[in-house]
C-alpha cells in the first residue's frame, strides 16, 4: 500500500516530468501554417524594432481581419525573440492547468499542489488535442486566452471569494480589466463566462451587487469583439466563400450532426472518462451546484458551434477544459480514499509520460523536415531563384489530431506566388 503522503510525491515527480515534457516540445516546434501569416521573418533587428512591427501589424489584423485578443497575442509572441515565447507559453500552459485542477474543488487551498499534479501528471495521455499546445498561432489564441478566461472563472467557484475581490476597489478594478479580457478573447465562450457569472450570482451574491461589474466587464469585451467591423466583414467573407444558406432548421440540424462527428472523434476518449468521473462524483455526493453551472456552460460552448460555418475541434478547448477538471476532481477524491487506487494510478502517470515521449519524437521529425525547408528557401534568398521562384513541395504529417494539426496546407497555398515572409517567390514543385 502506498501513503498519501507518498503518492502525493510520486504525483509531483510525474507533473514535473510532464512540464518537462512540455518545455522541450515548445522549444523545438517548428512555425506552422498561419504562423507564417501573423509574422515576419526577423534577421538582425532589435526588440523595439519587432515589437514597432507587431502593433503595426495587429492593428492591420484588428482592422481588416481578426480582432480576438489571441490573434494579437499570437502575433506579439511570434514577433518576438524565441526564449520570450517559450518562457509565456510555458508559464501559461502551469497557471491553466493550475486552475483547471482547482476549479472544481470544493476547497482549492487544501491539497493545492497535490490536485495540480494530478492534472498535470496526466495531461498528455488525456488531452484530445495537442495543437493547442505547440502549435504556436493556437498556443496564442486559444490556450493563453482560456488561461484568462479560466483565472476569471474561479473566484465564482469558491465560496465567498467573489465578495472577497469585491470588498478591495483595487482589486475589483484588476479583476474586471481581467474579465473584459476575457470578452475580447472569442465569439462563443464569454456567453458561457457569463452564464456561470449569473448562475453563481442568483444562487449565492444577489446581495453583493457589486459582483455584477465584472459581469458587465466581460459583456463590454464580447460586444466590443462582435461589433469590431473586421468581425463583420470575417463573417460575410466565410458565408460568401463557404456559400452558407440563410439560417434554418435543416442548416442548423446538419450543423449539429457535424458538430457531434467532429466532437465524438476528437474528444470521445476524455468525455468517456468525464462522464465515469461525474457519476463516481454524483455518487460520491461530490457535486455542488456550482459545478453543474461549469458543466451546463461547456455544453453551452459546443452547441454554439452549430452557428457558426464550419468546425474545427479546437472550438471544444472549454468543454475539455470543464471535462478534464471533473475528472481531476474525481482522481483526487479516489486517491485520498483509497490505497488501493494509489498503486492503480502509477500505471496511468507511466503511461501519460509514454505519451509525452511519443509526441516529442513526432515534434522532432516534424520540425526537422520543416526547418529543412524552411533553410533551403533561406539559402536562396538575394539569388536568382528567389526572383523565379523556389520550388518546395507540401509536407503531410498522418499521425493524427491527438498529437499534430498539420497546417502545411495552409502554408502552400497561402505562400507559394508570393513572397511573403522569406521576401523571396515560392512556387509548387
Amino acid at each position: 500500500m502506498i501513503e498519501l503522503e507518498k503518492i502525493k510525491r510520486i504525483s509531483s515527480v510525474f507533473a514535473f516530468t510532464a512540464v518537462l515534457f512540455y518545455l522541450v516540445i515548445f522549444s523545438i516546434s517548428p512555425l506552422m501554417g498561419e504562423d507564417y501569416g501573423l509574422s515576419r521573418r526577423f534577421v538582425q533587428e532589435g526588440l523595439i524594432e519587432r515589437i514597432t512591427w507587431a502593433m503595426h501589424r495587429s492593428h492591420d489584423q484588428i482592422t481588416h481581419w481578426n480582432a480576438r485578443l489571441g490573434e494579437q497575442i499570437a502575433i506579439f509572441s511570434l514577433s518576438l525573440p524565441d526564449i520570450y515565447f517559450i518562457i509565456t507559453a510555458s508559464t501559461c500552459f502551469i497557471v491553466l492547468f493550475s486552475a483547471i485542477a482547482i476549479i472544481s474543488s470544493e476547497n482549492f487551498r487544501q491539497d493545492f499542489i497535490f490536485k495540480i499534479s494530478i492534472t498535470l501528471s496526466l495531461v498528455f495521455m488525456l488531452w484530445p488535442g495537442m495543437e493547442v499546445f505547440f502549435w504556436r498561432t493556437a498556443n496564442a489564441g486559444y490556450l493563453q486566452p482560456m488561461m484568462l478566461t479560466f483565472l476569471a472563472l474561479l473566484p465564482w467557484m469558491q465560496d465567498g471569494l467573489i465578495s472577497k475581490i469585491t470588498e478591495r476597489p483595487s482589486l475589483l478594478l484588476l479583476y474586471c480589466c481581467l474579465c473584459v479580457l476575457v470578452g475580447l478573447s472569442f465569439e462563443n465562450v464569454p456567453v458561457a463566462v457569463i452564464a456561470v457569472m449569473l448562475g453563481v450570482f442568483f444562487l449565492h451574491e444577489r446581495k453583493n451587487l457589486l459582483s455584477l461589474l465584472p459581469i458587465g466587464a466581460t459583456l463590454a469585451g464580447w460586444l466590443i469583439l462582435l461589433n469590431t467591423p473586421s468581425t463583420t466583414y470575417r463573417t460575410n467573407h466565410y458565408r460568401t466563400s463557404m456559400k452558407i444558406p440563410e439560417l434554418s432548421v435543416d442548416y442548423l440540424l446538419s450543423r449539429a450532426i457535424d458538430v457531434c462527428q467532429v466532437f465524438f472523434e476528437s474528444s470521445w476518449a476524455i468525455f468517456t472518462a468525464a462522464l465515469t468521473a461525474l457519476v463516481y462524483l454524483a455518487i460520491a455526493r461530490k457535486i455542488n451546484k456550482r459545478i453543474f453551472i461549469l458543466i451546463i456552460s461547456s455544453i453551452l460552448v459546443v452547441g454554439s458551434m452549430c452557428a457558426s460555418p464550419y468546425t474545427e475541434a479546437r472550438g471544444f478547448f472549454y468543454a475539455w477544459c470543464v471535462m478534464y477538471s471533473v475528472i481531476a476532481a474525481a482522481i483526487y477524491h479516489i486517491l485520498k480514499s483509497s490505497s488501493k487506487a494509489r498503486i492503480a494510478i502509477l500505471p496511468l502517470y507511466v503511461i501519460s509520460i509514454c505519451y509525452a515521449a511519443y509526441a516529442l519524437a513526432i515534434y522532432q521529425n516534424h520540425a526537422a523536415r520543416l526547418n529543412a525547408r524552411t533553410n533551403y528557401i533561406i539559402d536562396h534568398i538575394g539569388r536568382e531563384p528567389c526572383t523565379s521562384g523556389v520550388k518546395i513541395r507540401i509536407l503531410n504529417d498522418e499521425h493524427g489530431y491527438k498529437y499534430i494539426n498539420n497546417r502545411d496546407e495552409w502554408f502552400f497555398y497561402n505562400m507559394i506566388n508570393t513572397d511573403k515572409y522569406f521576401g523571396c517567390k515560392i512556387i509548387n514543385i
